[in-house]
């Protein structure tokens, strides 16, 4: 079966894993970006004077996983045996910008949903872009022959190809009108593709969107409508991150920061611009804080500079998220409740990749999202 997997983030990366870990499958993974992790990806800075070779996670710093959640489990056993992810033991709380009030925080979102201590932390190691990255290559030395990664596309048109009026395949082509083959089922990972927004980023309509009018499928089409209502479109918030970083070898500065800092990660109440502070250490000889601004800064900033990420599950397609005649399927965070974050993104890819499987007789029982 060949699968085409259009974005490299932790869900598209969760799902290569789970389709490459059975046999049978041929998977070409189809990311824009120049490198695996998405919204939980790891910044490489080579220009900065002084400071060569730098690392900074400028999304996610961490994650949590469930006790109770078993579908990740394999995954990220396999992911620490192999070094890609380690145990996360840092600190997080919260502190009011005004009065100076410390209190409890939670160190990756969704965890206030699962409840204290019922879950663990993790980090990607050395950065958070060896979660996505470490899927990919779990998955390349699974069927070293039978995955194929190429970044830098941008996916422009999914074109069907029918025999009967039944769609057999998909041949898809890149922004400059490339083809990248024909495949058997198709995967979005992430919501970006079929939004209305898509055409103010890149002046073109949304793929994913001319797709489902395309396939004639009415499934796919009141599939992809109910990712982005008119009357109530996919929630998303947008921040600005400001990137410090320090060479520690270098006098006393980040040691003074340090100090502080309440927290390694710190949740900032009543405060205009500023939402949350995240300290890092990539390996030395570097100290890196990300400053995250509040959403109300980055909508007022928005013509500046900033980035969007999913925050809402409140258009959360129901049931299942493939469509078997239309031979497409999704994967993302926004799709697996309770609330959009990196577990959520794994449970969504390692599902999508299960129900694949099931169509071809490999998959393995597993309940629906």
């Amino acid at each position: 079966m060949r699968v085409a997997v259009v974005g490299a983030g932790v869900a598209g990366s969760a799902c290569t894993w789970r389709l490459l870990a059975s046999k049978g499958c041929h998977v070409t993974l189809l990311e824009m970006g120049r490198g695996a992790g998405g919204r939980a990806g790891t910044r490489h800075v080579h220009e900065v004077p002084g400071l060569p070779d730098l690392h900074v996670n400028h999304g996610a710093p961490l994650f949590h996983i469930p006790a109770a959640d078993q579908r990740t489990k394999p995954l990220i056993s396999a992911l620490l045996a192999s070094g890609h992810v380690a145990e996360w033991h840092g600190t997080c709380g919260g502190i009011n910008a005004v009065t100076g009030a410390l209190s409890a925080g939670e160190g990756s979102r969704g965890e206030l949903e699962v409840g204290d201590k019922l879950f663990s932390r993790y980090t990607g190691t050395p950065g958070m872009s060896a979660l996505a990255g470490g899927c990919l290559e779990l998955a390349r030395r699974a069927n070293p022959a039978a995955l194929d990664v190429r970044f830098g596309i941008r996916v422009k048109e999914f074109r069907p190809k029918k025999v009967s009026g039944s769609i057999v395949s998909w041949e898809i082509f890149d922004k400059d009108g490339r083809s990248h083959g024909e495949f058997d089922w198709v995967v979005v990972s992430g919501a970006t593709p079929a939004l209305a927004r898509w055409r103010a980023g890149f002046k073109e309509e949304p793929p994913v969107l001319e797709a489902a009018q395309v396939s004639g499928s009415a499934r796919m089409q009141s599939l992809v409508a109910a990712l982005d209502p008119p009357d109530k479109p996919l929630a998303y918030e947008q921040t600005h991150v400001a990137l410090l970083a320090w060479d520690v070898s270098r006098g006393d500065a980040a040691r003074i920061l340090r100090g502080q800092l309440p927290f390694d990660i710190t949740h900032v109440s009543e405060d205009a611009a500023l939402a949350k502070v995240s300290l890092q250490s990539l390996g030395p000889p570097y100290a890196v804080v990300a400053l995250h601004s509040t959403g109300d800064f980055a909508r007022r900033h928005k013509a500046v500079m900033g980035s969007g990420s999913y925050v809402s599950v409140a258009n959360k397609v129901e049931g299942s998220v493939t469509d078997e005649a239309a031979r497409f399927a999704f994967a993302g965070d926004f799709l697996a409740p309770p609330v959009a974050c990196v577990a959520a993104a794994l449970r969504s890819g390692l599902a999508t990749g299960e129900s694949l499987l099931r169509h071809v007789g490999q998959g393995l029982p597993s309940s629906e999202l």
